[in-house]
C-alpha cells in the first residue's frame, strides 16, 4: 500500500452533490444515505489484492470492500457510446417476456434481430456498431473481472450491439427508438453506466 485516507460522510457528501450536480433524482439521495470509507491507493501492479480486500471485509464495520480496477477494468479499453443489450433465455424485463408472442422469455429472435439492424443503420447518429455475442461478452467479463469469473458462465451473458455515436448526436433519441424494438431487453449508454459505477465504488450507493 502506498496511501491510506479516511473520509468523513460530510466530504463524501460533498463530493457527492458536486459529481452528480446535474442529476436531480440521484441528489434526492440524503446525506445519511453517503456512508464514510476509507481509500487505500496501492502500487502497480501490487500482487494479493484479493488477499488484501478479503481480510479487510471480514472487520467489524466493513460493509463492501470495491477493487476499482475490476470494476473499471482495463483503462485503455473501449467503451461503446450506447449498449443494446438483447433478450437472454427467461429475461424478466417486461420488453422480453411480453409482446413478442412465442418469443417471451426466449432470448432474441432472428428476425427481431435483424429488424433491430435495420433500425441501427438508418440512424445518421450512428457512426459504427458491433455485435457481440455469448462467448465474446464472457470472455470479456472474465478478462474484467478475473475473481468473478466462476461465477458466470457464457449462457448467462446477454448479445448485444455496441454503437460508436456521431458527434453532437442525440443519444437519447437514438435509445428511445432502440429501446421500443422487440427484442431488446434495455439499452443503456456510457454515461449511465459511468455514473453508477461512481455512486457505487467512490460513495457506496447502489450496493
Amino acid at each position: 500500500m502506498t496511501e491510506v485516507r479516511f473520509v468523513d460522510r460530510a466530504s463524501a457528501y460533498e463530493g457527492f452533490r458536486r459529481d452528480f450536480a446535474r442529476q436531480k433524482r440521484v441528489l434526492k439521495t440524503p446525506a445519511k444515505d453517503v456512508p464514510e470509507s476509507f481509500r487505500v491507493r496501492v502500487e502497480k501492479g501490487m500482487t494479493g489484492r484479493d488477499r488484501l480486500r478479503d481480510a479487510v471485509v471480514r472487520r467489524p464495520g466493513v460493509f463492501s470492500v470495491v477493487d476499482e480496477a475490476e470494476v473499471y477494468g482495463d483503462p485503455g479499453s473501449r467503451r461503446p457510446d450506447v449498449t443494446v443489450v438483447l433478450c437472454n433465455e427467461d429475461d424478466a424485463m417486461d420488453m422480453c417476456a411480453s409482446g413478442r408472442g412465442a418469443a417471451n422469455h426466449a432470448m432474441t429472435t432472428a428476425k427481431e434481430k435483424k429488424a433491430i439492424v435495420a433500425a441501427i443503420e438508418e440512424m445518421r447518429e450512428v457512426q459504427e456498431y458491433t455485435f457481440t455475442d455469448q462467448a465474446a461478452a464472457h470472455r470479456e467479463f472474465v478478462e474484467n473481472f478475473e475473481s468473478l469469473a466462476g461465477i458466470a458462465r457464457p449462457e448467462d451473458m446477454p448479445e448485444s450491439y455496441e454503437l460508436t455515436m456521431r458527434p453532437s448526436a442525440d443519444w437519447d433519441a437514438v435509445i428511445r427508438r432502440l429501446a421500443r424494438l422487440k427484442g431488446v431487453s434495455q439499452v443503456a449508454d456510457r454515461r449511465w453506466a459511468e455514473s453508477w459505477r461512481i455512486l457505487a465504488t467512490e460513495y457506496g450507493i447502489g450496493r
